[in-house]
């Protein structure tokens, strides 16, 4: 999701995650834990040279993380070994609920929801 918040889906060619979250989030990477084992990778350095990322922000926030996200990040999950792989269905409606009904960002919620092949939060439709 970038800082506008449009949502397109990447992928790990080749298998290298580290290489795919570094261009999504534009250097080095860091990761904040939300509720429902979803990870939200962000820009480690994001503060010194990327905007604001108000979506990312506001979810953080309602959630009880803190309220400033800085550039683009990347919705994963990762698994007990901790290896990060995509987001579950069941994780990618919990995201898009969070986003429909906790930030009040419909068209967000919509295309999280399209992107993972799920039913768009009922309070989209």
């Amino acid at each position: 999701m970038d800082v506008e918040g449009a949502v397109s889906q990447v992928t790990a060619s080749g298998g290298d995650t580290l290489r795919m979250l570094q261009t999504a989030v534009g250097g080095f990477v860091d990761v904040v834990r939300l509720p429902e084992g979803i990870d939200m990778w962000v820009s480690d350095e994001g503060a010194y040279c990327q905007p604001v990322n108000a979506w990312a922000s506001l979810l953080n926030d309602l959630l009880g993380g803190q309220p400033v996200i800085w550039g683009p990040v990347v919705f994963a999950s990762s698994t007990e070994e901790g290896d990060t792989v995509s987001l579950s269905v069941a994780q990618t409606a919990q995201l898009a609920a969070w986003f429909a009904e906790k930030v009040e960002a419909p068209d967000v919620a919509e295309a999280i929801a399209g992107i993972g092949g799920v039913p768009a939060p009922a309070t989209v439709r």
